[in-house]
């Protein structure tokens, strides 16, 4: 296929000036269509490998991949259950509930090892 270009008539608005960059490159005429050149998104192997970066065959068992781990999808639902208590529960505790050793101090401490957990899972999962 042959490379034409493409002038738009002096009624269309977006007529070429000089100084914008030369986009006949990408479009392509097959008889009377025209046809774009569509890219399609790389994976982030493809990617690696375009740009010259060696990866291993088998990962590391230590790292997590987002988008295969039914691990990490329940352990976000759960943080997320956790995030909602403390937006809920701390203002109140803070501001009409006096500090005590009781079960809302040890459900407080049970939060913070969960979120201490998830700083520590972050830097296992791969991006």
């Amino acid at each position: 296929a042959s490379v034409h270009s493409f002038n738009p008539p002096a009624w269309m608005p977006f007529r070429r000036n000089s100084s914008a960059p030369n986009l006949d490159h990408h479009v392509m005429r097959r008889g009377s269509i025209l046809n774009f050149k569509v890219q399609r998104r790389m994976s982030i192997q493809e990617a690696l490998a375009a740009a010259g970066v060696a990866t291993q065959g088998n990962a590391s068992p230590y790292l997590i991949n987002p988008e295969h781990s039914d691990f990490l999808q329940r352990w976000d639902v759960c943080t997320l259950v956790v995030l909602c208590f403390v937006a809920v529960v701390v203002p109140v505790q803070v501001a009409m509930i006096p500090v005590k050793f009781d079960a809302m101090f040890m459900l407080g401490c049970v939060v913070d090892f969960v979120f201490l957990i998830d700083m520590v899972l972050q830097f296992f999962i791969m991006y």
